[in-house]
């Protein structure tokens, strides 16, 4: 619980939203929520290693929220605490089985 927002969230917010809409951001102009669909989209479809079609789907709808957070706020603190917030949910609830396979043993 203490190393999720180090080693997940803050690499999941750096690339999926504060690059994502300072590099993409601009090609959508005055259409900011094709952004913000794309950008969920995108973030579920990342969580296809998870091999569950609930994580995808799941992670969608949070990559919905957030990207629609941060495109209001263009606050990279305010998603990364958001992120973390609704992780610990996750995986406090019992859900975290589909979002963590655990440590491989291969190499």
């Amino acid at each position: 619980m203490i190393l999720y927002p180090l080693f997940s969230v803050a690499a999941q917010e750096l690339l999926y939203r504060s690059f994502y809409f300072h590099r993409f951001g601009p090609l959508f102009g005055e259409q900011r929520w094709l952004g913000v669909i794309l950008n969920g989209l995108l973030f579920g479809f990342a969580h296809i290693v998870m091999e569950s079609t609930f994580a995808i789907l799941a992670t969608a709808a949070g990559g919905l929220l957030l990207a629609t957070r941060y495109a209001a706020t263009r606050s990279y603190w305010a998603v990364f605490l958001e992120h973390t917030i609704w992780g610990w949910l996750v995986f406090t609830i019992g859900l975290g089985r589909f979002f963590f396979t655990g440590v491989s043993n291969t190499i």
